[in-house]
């Protein structure tokens, strides 16, 4: 867990400071994804087929202050 957290501490403080996290920008076609593994890894978007399900879907905005 140190070493995942010190991995995810670095990638926003280079963000932060440079722009960079250390990997591709993100690029719409290609929905490529940080994901923090005992490897971290840049990947294909690992939930795609979840995200195309609810693509479409229209959510009604909830009312909170009752």
């Amino acid at each position: 867990l140190p070493r995942l957290s010190a991995e995810m501490r670095s990638a926003w403080v280079s963000f932060a400071t440079t722009g960079n996290p250390g990997w591709d920008r993100y690029n719409p076609a290609t929905r490529a994804t940080r994901v923090y593994a005992a490897n971290p890894t840049t990947q294909a978007y690992p939930e795609e087929r979840s995200r195309r399900v609810w693509a479409t879907h229209q959510f009604d905005v909830l009312d909170i202050t009752s």
